[in-house]
């Protein structure tokens, strides 16, 4: 994962072995020693995240007030480092603003999944908002709401002492009532009205959860769930376990807090999960209500070439600004003449249908999925390596021949798909430059048999 990361910390010694730790992994990295030095980079850079030393209190507090992203909403998250010896100057750290604190010596197991955890969260709040900007260009979108925070919050363990304990004290620290589920209740939750905005794993006692393979599952599960992939999750684990908070992070997990911690930062930590569900959620409904009837396609559900062609704007600038590669995959279904001819218009609009299915479950939940023509879709994808784009194309393309479309007739049918993908850069200044490139790949397809992948890079 790439991404621009600023360093805040007075002691060159700090500076210098941090660059070298995330030069490695392949970071952008802006070493600072001063508060003024920090602002002026990030006033000239599209920062994506800080990791600032603790120990100036003042300077931590000056960061954290005025970290305020370029386009004036979200704020740059921003990790806290230091000689952090007790729960309580954790809880002070947290209180000044910081969205994560690492105690010296750093994990660096850790300090790269925490890296990889808020980018994540951060990548996917830009690709949401977005696309609230593009509805907002087609006049639809509504900004002026209040953020309403959500309420419903579970605790999820084993029943014993310490997770009742858990419960309750929760439910004084946020005013609300906190559900206490066990793993096996956790996905029966009823109603959608009734199923957790947040869940906190209670895994700080071997009565919690029975091993750690227990808590990899959990935490998948809820991530992989329609109805639970889009609630928070906070995992409270055993005291010194930096490596299993690497790995349950990187599974999926919003945020961590260890055994010690207070529940004043418990607190802090639960209300900034629940305003980030509270804001993506605004998002999301922001975009599926107002666009749905003026640039969605009717047949298929999928967004059309009206609102694909701002997206891809929009996407084109983003890129160039942060310095990411993306993809273009141009899809056309072959001789669906034929299909036309042999099964009528009723057949032919079931096949469309399908295939728009079969493209959508196999592609990430933020590329864009969009139908431009009669049987011609498009996806672009975000932050994505040439490696991916293949892999995805090819997954898609295997899909749909290995698919039987049942029609309306009774009948069966069965579709191949040509397909044309090209790499965008910061070269391109343009999407119909990445487009057109992604056309010819296209072509190429279809001369060479059709039923086949074909990529180019940059022109």
């Amino acid at each position: 994962m790439s991404g621009r990361i600023l360093i805040l910390d007075s002691v060159a010694t700090n500076r210098i072995v941090l660059k070298v730790k995330l030069c490695c992994a392949h970071y952008s990295v802006y070493p600072c020693a001063s508060i003024n030095e920090a602002r002026r980079v990030m006033d000239e850079v599209p920062i994506d995240l800080v990791l600032a030393d603790v120990s100036d209190c003042n300077g931590l507090k000056a960061l954290c007030n005025s970290r305020i992203g370029r386009d004036g909403n979200v704020k740059v998250p921003i990790i806290g480092i230091g000689n952090i010896s007790s729960p309580e100057l954790r809880l002070k750290a947290l209180e000044l603003g910081v969205d994560e604190v690492l105690p010296r010596p750093l994990s660096d197991m850790l300090l790269h999944a925490r890296i990889r955890s808020l980018l994540r969260a951060s990548e996917a709040d830009a690709e949401l908002r977005l696309r609230n900007e593009t509805s907002q260009a087609f006049g639809f979108a509504e900004v002026s709401e209040p953020l309403i925070l959500p309420n419903k919050v579970a605790v999820v363990g084993v029943a014993s002492p310490t997770t009742i304990g858990l419960s309750r004290a929760m439910s004084q620290a946020l005013g609300t009532q906190v559900k206490l589920l066990s793993p096996e209740q956790v996905h029966q939750a009823g109603s959608d009205t009734e199923r957790p905005d947040l869940f906190i794993i209670d895994s700080r006692h071997a009565d919690g959860m029975s091993n750690d393979g227990q808590l990899f599952q959990l935490i998948a599960d809820l991530r992989s769930r329609p109805e639970s992939r889009h609630a928070a999750q906070l995992v409270i684990l055993p005291h010194d376990a930096s490596n299993l908070a690497a790995m349950v992070l990187d599974l999926g997990a919003d945020d961590v807090a260890m055994r010690d911690s207070l529940m004043a930062e418990l607190a802090i930590r639960t209300k900034a999960l629940l305003k980030r569900v509270a804001r993506m959620k605004k998002l999301r409904d922001t975009v599926r209500t107002g666009l749905e009837a003026a640039v969605t396609d009717e047949l298929t559900g999928l967004y059309n070439r009206r609102y694909a062609q701002p997206y891809l704007t929009a996407l084109t600038e983003r890129a160039n600004q942060k310095d990411q590669d993306f993809a273009l995959m141009m899809l056309d279904i072959d001789h669906f003449k034929t299909v036309n001819d042999t099964f009528g218009h009723v057949g032919g609009d079931e096949v469309l249908r399908t295939v728009a299915d079969c493209i959508r479950s196999n592609v990430r939940a933020f590329d864009l999925v969009a139908r431009i023509g009669g049987e011609e879709f498009l996806v672009a994808m975000p932050e994505t390596s040439i490696h991916n784009a293949q892999r995805t194309a090819e997954r898609v393309r295997n899909h749909i021949e290995d698919t039987p479309i049942m029609l309306p007739c009774g009948r069966e049918a069965r579709v191949t798909m040509s397909i044309g993908v090209a790499m965008g850069t910061t070269a391109d200044k343009d999407f119909t430059t990445v487009m057109s490139r992604a056309d010819d790949a296209l072509y190429r397809s279809k001369s060479m048999g059709r039923n086949k992948v074909t990529l180019v890079t940059a022109a």
